[in-house]
Formats: structure tokens, sequence, C-alpha cells
């Protein structure tokens, strides 16, 4: 399964994910149109249907928000040597 925000909605994203048999779970535009791979597609029915909320919580969508977190606080302890640019420094 990947978690992913809408940045990476799209057909080709969708496309990529079913053919290696892996469930995407990522939630479309407000304005999002009908769609032409499957997972896509059913995201959107069922975000229309029942609302993003009930989405939300059948796929669990919170346990992105705790691995973008968990990064966050990793890149706050060792940032510094992320943004270097020597590699000695990193």
């Amino acid at each position: 399964e990947v978690l992913a925000d809408g940045g990476y909605d799209g057909n080709n994203t969708y496309g990529f994910l079913e053919n290696q048999n892996i469930k995407p779970t990522i939630p479309p535009p407000k304005n999002a149109k009908k769609a032409t791979e499957k997972h896509r597609s059913d995201t959107i029915n069922y975000i229309r249907e029942k609302g993003y909320h009930a989405w939300y919580n059948k796929n669990k969508y919170g346990r992105r928000e705790i691995v973008e977190n968990t990064i966050c606080r990793y890149k706050s302890i060792i940032g510094a040597k992320l943004r270097s640019r020597k590699w000695d420094n990193q």
C-alpha cells in the first residue's frame, strides 16, 4: 500500500501502482473528474457518496500524518547534516 498526498493523484500514478499490485491511498481533489483507473475511480465515487471523512477513516489515511511527523522530527534532529553540501559533513 502507498499513502501519498493529493500531489500524487492522477491516472499515471494509479496505473503504475495497479500494475505493481500496490493499493494506492491518495485523496483526489474536490473537483476530480471521472477516472480511467479503477482505484482512483472507486475513491472518487466513494468520497462523493459518503464524504471525505468517511474515506479518510476507512483507509486510515491518518497514518500518513504520523509518518510525516516522524520524518519532520528526525530531520529537526539531524537537519544540519542533511543540508550540508559537503559529503564529509553528511
